[in-house]
């Protein structure tokens, strides 16, 4: 293969959305996916007529990490032997790393150790004079040493201390669970070098991720039931309810229903997949009796709920007849939710707009968990803020529901992320914790699916999913 020279200059640097951004000789491209910028420089190489040095940066990793690679024209990668760049400052006080200093010593020869000189001769422990012939005939001539070899039928020697010791002290031959921070990386340049037969450990992003996963897939002791308010329209409560469902579901297995839970008729049916029947949440109050006996099945339940396929969670919906007067009560919402925690772990409810309601009251009251969801707009933002003082006053319950809230900002638009960061800022003194999630086209309008979402935002998802599971 060709020597693979300095010029031109490459760089390769993954975004928070997981594109890639190359850079050759100051001039930059954004591609889709890692796969799209080897191709990329691939071909510049090809143009070149040889390979093409690049400095991979995962600006996620401490220390602005900096990996050294060399791509060929057939889109073959090596790492660069030849690297011998002077450490630096980075961008947030740290220093470029080579890749030597990241390859475990057992792939390669530990630093500054040299291989011993050959000899002829294999280095023994001197062997006592008496079964040496010191004769002057053998004095004057050298010779190797070497120990008489042990005959197989001779008895290995007994221990010298022959206590038996306790079964409890006995060893495990199971190897135990490696840590969040130490299974092999599986994203940035760091997943694809291990892709290539290396064993480099995730940086701290990945490792922030990994927990956060971990949070959101892990199963507690009974049922749990999330609230998701805002007294005002329009202020993101239902997709709210269908991300935090979808997250919960996909990462941590079945048994997550979202129920709309609106006094009047709700949208998370309009958002959401149906399953080929028009049931809602009046049709399953016809039928609560029977599901609490002990002859009831729980996939008889898929008549009245409607499975989300790609996300796995099951949506209960309201009463969407426009001709249809009838308000859910508080004892209809009772019926309703000791249906729901005997067929599923974690409940999430939409809520409409009024807390006066006697669905809003019962429903606080089973309510472990309140998501108070707003967009960047400053109506929504109080009408968040509306929803935390109408639980201070109702009761103990709802006091403390409020205080350990988490919010969930939407931002409405691209360019509201100064703006949804001082919304936070005003939250967090009165709740637990404050999440951002950045504008995505996706949820503009339309049925929501997870998988649809950029990557920022799913990502953004999981991490508010994994703080309101903190309390669970």
């Amino acid at each position: 293969m060709a020597q693979a020279l300095d010029r031109p200059r490459c760089t390769a640097t993954i975004t928070d959305d997981d594109t890639v951004q190359v850079s050759i000789d100051g001039v930059e491209t954004s591609l889709g996916s890692m796969d799209g910028a080897i191709a990329y420089l691939a071909e510049t190489a090809r143009t070149l007529g040889r390979p093409v040095k690049v400095v991979a940066v995962d600006p996620s990793s401490e220390n602005d990490l900096e990996t050294y690679l060399v791509v060929g024209p057939d889109g073959d990668i090596s790492t660069d032997e030849t690297a011998t760049r002077p450490c630096r400052t980075g961008r947030r006080g740290g220093r470029a790393v080579s890749l030597q200093e990241l390859v475990p010593a057992a792939l390669g020869p530990e630093p500054g150790l040299t291989e011993p000189e050959s000899s002829p001769f294999e280095e023994v422990d001197p062997l006592p004079s008496t079964i040496v012939d010191e004769t002057s005939e053998n004095a004057s001539q050298p010779r190797s040493l070497q120990a008489t070899p042990m005959p197989s039928s001779t008895p290995a020697p007994p221990p010298s201390d022959t206590t038996v010791m306790g079964i409890d002290s006995a060893p495990s031959f199971i190897a135990t669970e490696s840590s969040l921070a130490e299974a092999p990386a599986i994203h940035g340049w760091r997943g694809m070098l291990n892709r290539m037969g290396l064993h480099l450990t995730p940086g701290p992003a990945e490792v922030a991720e990994r927990e956060d996963l971990a949070a959101v897939s892990r199963h507690w002791v009974g049922s749990r039931t999330i609230a998701v308010v805002n007294q005002k329209g329009g202020a993101n409560k239902t997709p709210t309810v269908a991300l935090l469902a979808a997250q919960f579901a996909r990462h941590g297995g079945a048994g997550v229903l979202a129920w709309d839970n609106n006094e009047a008729m709700g949208s998370l049916g309009w958002r959401t997949e149906g399953a080929g029947h028009d049931a809602t949440a009046l049709d399953l109050l016809t039928h609560a009796d029977h599901f609490l006996t002990a002859e009831a099945k729980a996939a008889e339940l898929a008549a009245f709920v409607h499975h989300q396929a790609q996300d796995a969670y099951d949506v209960l919906r309201s009463d969407e007849s426009p001709s249809n007067t009838h308000e859910i009560t508080g004892a209809e919402v009772d019926a309703l939710h000791r249906v729901a925690e005997k067929y599923y772990r974690l409940v999430i409810m939409d809520s409409g707009n009024s807390t006066r309601g006697e669905n809003w009251a019962h429903m606080i009251a089973h309510t472990d968990q309140i998501v108070v969801a707003t967009t960047t707009e400053s109506d929504k933002a109080q009408g968040g803020v509306n929803a935390l003082k109408a639980l201070h006053a109702g009761g103990a319950h709802a006091a403390d529901l409020a205080r350990n809230a988490v919010v969930v900002i939407s931002e409405l638009l691209p360019s509201h992320s100064t703006k949804a960061h001082a919304i936070a800022q005003e939250y967090a003194p009165f709740v637990r914790e404050v999440a951002i999630v950045p504008f995505d086209p996706h949820l503009v309008q339309g049925r929501i699916h997870h998988r649809q979402l950029r990557p920022a935002t799913r990502r953004a998802w999981l991490r508010a999913a994994a703080l309101v599971s903190q309390s669970f």
